[in-house]
Order: C-alpha cells, then structure tokens, then sequence
C-alpha cells in the first residue's frame, strides 16, 4: 500500500514539474506597436496617430563615419492599448473591448531591443526561419532601453521618442553605400491594475550608410543646395542637401 501511494505522488510531482516547465507564450494582443514615425525637418515631434499606413516609414537611414562603431537612432513610434478614459467608438484594432471606457492605462517601463546583423538574418531568411523573441531571449540577453510615451488624449493611442543605442557598426568602406541591420523591438508596461504587459514585436530594419545623406552627386543641369528644413536628427533619415535645377546666370 506504501508503495502505490509513493508511486501515486512520484507520478503527480513529476507531471506538475512537466507542466511548470512549458514555457508559456507571453500575449502580445494587448499593446501593439502599429510602426515607425519619420520626424519630419521643421516640425520635428510627433504630431498625431498615422491616417493610413503609407504614413509610417517602412525603414530608418543612419549614416556613420569610417572607423564609427556606436551612434544612436531616434525612433518615433505608435502604439495603442484597448482601454481608454474616455466612451467613444470601437477601436478597430481591438474590436472585442466595444466602446465600454476605463481607467486602466499604461505606465511604460523600458523598451527591450534585439539586432541582427545583415548575415544573421540573411542566413535566417535563406532558411525560411522566423524570428521569435520569446525563443531567442531564453539565449540572448535583450539590451534595455528607458522609454517614454505620450498617450494622446486617453484614446488609447500613444506615441513615443525612443533612441536606439546602437554599436559594432561598421560604414561601408564605398561613398554612397550601404549596409543593413535588423532591429527587433518591443515595449513593455504596467497597467493600473498592475497587470505587466509587452508589446507585439517591431522589426524594423535600418541601412548603415557612408556619407549617404552629406555627400550627394547631383545629375547633370542640377546643382548641389543645403535643404530648406534641417533634419531633427542629424545624420539620420534626411538629407542636409539636395540637387536643384540649376539657373542660367547664377
């Protein structure tokens, strides 16, 4: 009788432990990361929540001299959470949450950023591999970021200024030329109720670049001009110059 009943317990100890290691997927339906924002020269904050997609930047430009191996990038996002302060109309990106208002919003902890190499995700995407955050932190120490957010009048859209603390770049040793890297984001937060959530996964890519924005050629009967605006984030996106037609007796 002893022994069944050591045999009874060595049989539900063993099946708890092998529920408790599964590892648990983390539910990134709560707070989504829609896309990257451009900072437009002369405006330089962001001013509002995309209309449509073609208003996000589908990737960033960073331009970095021989030798450089750390620079930052300013990355404008957009992210939203279904619960809002304020009654309004269903939230097409969280139907299921109707338009019934609540407090619970979000405190913003850190963003956590992961990057590959142009090699790195070559070789993934040559075999036909995703990239799944949850499985690669479990080897890979994510690096942390402080992240702030503005949430634009408790509709459950927020915007945020983060900067990418980037190293191990390289310039292409070509004027003109450039080299890609992969970037992996999530956001992660607190609500009210002290529920911890992080965010749908942003990747977006970034082409490290050889004086791609300062050293223009200009085609021929145009001429090289400084741009109107300058760019907010020197180095990054938008060029300092451009070509113009140029005037005869100029």
């Amino acid at each position: 009788m002893k022994k069944k009943q050591r045999l009874k317990s060595a049989l539900l100890i063993g099946t708890f432990i092998g529920l408790t290691a599964c590892p648990v997927g983390v539910d990134r339906s709560m707070l989504i990361i829609h896309g990257a924002l451009p900072f437009e020269p002369g405006i330089c904050v962001l001013e509002g929540v995309p209309g449509q997609s073609t208003e996000y930047i589908p990737k960033g430009t960073l331009e970095v001299d021989l030798g450089q191996t750390t620079a930052d990038y300013a990355l404008g996002i957009h992210l939203s959470f279904p619960f809002t302060t304020e009654p309004r109309l269903p939230n097409i990106n969280f139907p299921n949450y109707g338009n019934v208002p609540t407090n619970n919003n979000i405190k913003f902890q850190e963003a956590e950023m992961l990057i590959e190499t142009e090699t790195e995700f070559t070789t993934r995407l040559a075999a036909d591999q995703d990239f799944d955050w949850d499985t690669v932190t479990q080897t890979q120490e994510p690096i942390a970021i402080p992240v702030g957010a503005t949430s634009l009048a408790s509709t459950g859209n927020y915007l945020s200024e983060i900067t990418l603390p980037l190293d191990n770049l390289a310039a292409p040793p070509i004027v003109g030329d450039r080299t890609p890297i992969l970037v992996h984001l999530v956001i992660r937060g607190t609500t009210l109720d002290g529920d911890k959530v992080e965010s749908s996964v942003l990747q977006f890519p970034i082409d490290i670049c050889n004086s791609c924005l300062t050293d223009i050629t200009c085609p021929s009967g145009t001429v090289l001009v400084p741009v109107e605006q300058i760019p907010c984030h020197l180095g990054q996106d938008f060029p300092l110059f451009e070509c113009a037609i140029e005037v005869a007796g100029e």
